[in-house]
């Protein structure tokens, strides 16, 4: 039996046959639980709880997402301030009846934040783990979760940023570790490279981040794997990898910004890949700047693309391809799908919060080797992400 298949049956078998059941409810005064056993069940009104209590496992529909509540995620989430660390997969758990089931496997969410699959002998002793969500990161890296590969198994292990911050897809850009380096992709192109690690450093990561964190490497015949841990012990730290490719970290300085990174420009472990020629003419390349406001004209000189697969990150790089292409934004309100302007010039900046939030391509006034700095509400991709724990 494969994996996956032994693992669907593990959460229909544990989970799904009471998950709407209104007679569950927490009692007062009784310890939270860690575990499951055959025949326990977690529904929409429980949960369970890590021994330390950092973390937290329930069921979280997102009918914003779906436009139905029949769908709904298993995910974990940090304790101290609700952040979300992991959710069951790249699609919603549906709805269905339980299997018989069986007296040999225990479900059980670890201080890590790790959720494990047991198989345990007759006394209750572990025989062998069966399945560990640490194997399957999303978009968020806790400490001790790996990148890289198991080359025994042929696991991968990377992080896939949303598609957007609103809606929990499989986005344009994915991170792994490979070649001892981090590697941010976008769509399958190299958009930036930490460097290798060489002692606790990587060459494109700001010394003031790297203090913080202890990095694990395993080389050799069975995997090849990074993993970090905060020096001071903290397990409340958290590497967040945003829909736009950013990498944030412990500290307001963020881990990586492949958002900057434009194809031309190799700062801060950017990457090159081919460029159109007319992109190519002003001598100190582009940048692009977040404003609200509006056109005055927009007759004949904006168009639209409602492909809900597509991110912000989508229009940039077809604006970017389009010569006449001065400004984009998204189209839907969960931020996905893209509107672009062309040939036009006479943008007018208001703060109004009806209007729409349009990123402007605009020649660079001069080059000083440092990414440029945006027009825009927040720098940081999650504006509440305020967790200093690794901070030395």
């Amino acid at each position: 039996m494969s994996t996956n298949v032994h693992l669907k049956f593990l959460f229909l078998l544990f989970f799904s046959s009471s998950l709407w059941d209104s007679h569950a409810q927490h009692v007062p005064g009784v310890a939270a639980r860690n575990s499951l056993k055959p025949g326990d069940t977690l529904n929409s009104s429980s949960s369970l709880h890590s021994p330390n209590g950092r973390f937290m496992l329930q069921f979280y529909p997102w009918p914003a997402a779906f436009g139905t509540t029949n769908y709904t995620y298993l995910a974990i989430f940090r304790t101290s301030d609700s952040r979300l660390v992991w959710r069951h997969g790249d699609n919603p758990i549906e709805l269905s009846s339980s299997p018989q089931p069986t007296n040999n496997t225990v479900a059980s969410l670890l201080d890590s934040g790790n959720f494990i699959f047991n198989e345990v002998y007759s006394n209750g002793s572990k025989k062998r783990v069966l399945w560990k969500s640490f194997d399957y990161p999303g978009k968020v890296l806790l400490p001790g979760m790996k990148l890289g590969v198991n080359h025994k198994t042929g696991q991968n292990w990377s992080l896939i940023a949303w598609l957007t911050d609103d809606y929990p897809v499989p986005g344009a850009f994915t991170l792994e570790y490979s070649g001892h380096q981090l590697i941010i992709q976008r769509r399958g192109v190299v958009y930036w490279k930490s460097g290798v690690l060489r002692g606790n450093e990587f060459e494109n990561i700001s010394p003031k981040v790297i203090s913080m964190y202890h990095f694990n490497v395993v080389s050799n015949g069975n995997e090849e794997s990074f993993s970090f841990i905060c020096k001071n012990g903290s397990q409340e730290s958290r590497w967040l990898f945003t829909s736009t490719g950013q990498l944030l970290g412990d500290d307001p300085q963020p881990i990586a910004q492949a958002d900057k990174c434009d194809g031309y420009n190799i700062d801060g472990g950017c990457q090159r890949w081919n460029q159109p020629l007319c992109r190519h003419h002003h001598q100190h390349g582009y940048t692009v700047e977040l404003n609200r406001g509006y056109f005055v004209s927009e007759d004949d000189s904006s168009y639209n693309i409602s492909d809900t697969n597509l991110g912000i990150s989508d229009c940039k790089v077809s604006c970017w391809g389009n010569c006449n292409c001065v400004a984009y934004t998204s189209l839907f309100a969960n931020r996905t799908g893209c509107k672009f302007w062309t040939n036009i010039s006479n943008f007018i900046p208001n703060d109004l919060a009806y209007l729409d939030l349009v990123y402007i391509l605009s020649p660079k006034l001069s080059h000083s080797g440092k990414f440029p700095l945006s027009v825009s509400m927040n720098n940081r991709q999650d504006s509440n992400f305020n967790n200093i724990s690794c901070m030395l």
